[in-house]
């Protein structure tokens, strides 16, 4: 696992830089999940994302804010990244199959 993150530490960092400048105080944190946050990518594995966020009333709308920047990334670094917006106190509620995974699984960046 140390060794994918390592791998993908630039990526990451430039994701958080740009989230923040986006979403200032909104953004509440970032969950790696997936392949990379359980020590099993490969080279076609994508870099999957959940944002929390304060509040938010609308997914579509929070994808549209960040889907240029996150788009000149996935070109910059020749790799998919896959971000999921969700609300905060939702999140915590919710049982979805993929919140339980990140919840099980993800790492905090």
């Amino acid at each position: 696992m140390i060794e994918n993150l390592k791998e993908i530490s630039p990526i990451l960092k430039e994701i958080k830089k740009r989230l923040k400048r986006i979403y200032g105080k909104r953004l509440k944190s970032i969950i790696l999940y997936g392949s990379y946050a359980r020590g099993n990518a490969d080279d076609g594995s994508d870099i999957d994302l959940i944002i929390l966020l304060d509040d938010m009333s609308d997914p579509v709308t929070e994808i549209e804010k960040f889907s240029d920047a996150i788009w000149e990334l996935d070109l910059k670094y020749d790799t998919v990244i896959s971000i999921i917006p969700f609300e905060e106190k939702k999140f915590k509620k919710r049982r979805l199959p993929i919140i339980m995974n990140a919840k099980k699984n993800g790492i905090t960046i």
